[in-house]
């Protein structure tokens, strides 16, 4: 069964003050679950304490964003429960998937995967877990095989995705099909709107009530440019609005 507990992390205590009201959201919206937020240090340790065969990996990727996409699949496997990134606003509970004894995911809407792979990856900035469950040790060692230094001219993004989100895409694609024991739904229960739209208000017009909520891809890893991209995305929408 999934526990009542709601992890996310960020790199230090101290969490950015826009974000703050989506991880209020959280407690709004599950009040009785416990809630953990978790630091580099504290990620470090768990490592160290219960998977310390992968801490060589985690320290010599030397980069946050395949740290996290790494330990939020410890988190679920040491402990159960919901992983949610920072920037993903929760609308209502999600009390109603903790019957299933399934990894519960979901695939993003038109997004990189498209370009990439040539079908919607399954993404990770929600996932639900029973403790213990294989996926997650299956997925981490994927991506160990997986690491390798960034190409000359490959884009940096791409090269993040591809060792990160796209292994566990594999992985759970392959368990669905072969085990039965992880759910993947489709993008309007968790994304439903797509990474390019930008504007907070489109975003939540198309959270209609079949989602638990809406993934905003603050995407604070990305480059200065890549960022930068993103807010010109959201200039020229609120022009023609």
């Amino acid at each position: 069964m999934i526990p009542k507990i709601i992890h996310q992390t960020w790199k230090s205590k101290e969490i950015p003050h826009h974000l703050r009201g989506f991880q209020k959201l959280w407690l709004h919206h599950h009040p009785e679950w416990e809630y953990r937020i978790w630091n580099d240090a504290a990620n470090e340790s768990l490592l160290a304490e219960h998977y310390p065969d992968f801490l060589h990996y985690f320290r010599s990727t030397r980069s946050g964003i395949l740290m996290i996409d790494f330990v939020r699949m410890a988190y679920l496997h040491r402990y159960g429960g919901v992983y949610a990134d920072l920037d993903y606003e929760v609308i209502k509970p999600l009390d109603d998937l903790l019957g299933s004894e399934h990894v519960i995911l979901c695939r993003e809407h038109r997004g990189i995967g498209r370009l990439l792979r040539g079908h919607d990856y399954v993404l990770n900035a929600l996932m639900v877990s029973p403790p213990g469950h294989p996926l997650w040790l299956d997925a981490m060692h994927g991506m160990v095989r997986a690491f390798r230094p960034r190409r000359i001219l490959e884009r940096r993004t791409a090269y993040f995705i591809r060792l990160g989100v796209a292994v566990l895409d594999e992985h759970a694609e392959q368990r669905s099909r072969t085990q039965g024991d992880v759910d993947i739904l489709p993008f309007e229960v968790f994304y439903p709107a797509s990474p390019t739209e930008r504007l907070a208000v489109n975003r939540r017009a198309a959270a209609v009530q079949a989602s638990y909520g809406i993934h905003h891809y603050e995407n604070s890893w990305r480059s200065p440019l890549a960022r930068l991209v993103n807010n010109g995305r959201a200039a020229v929408q609120r022009c023609f609005r």
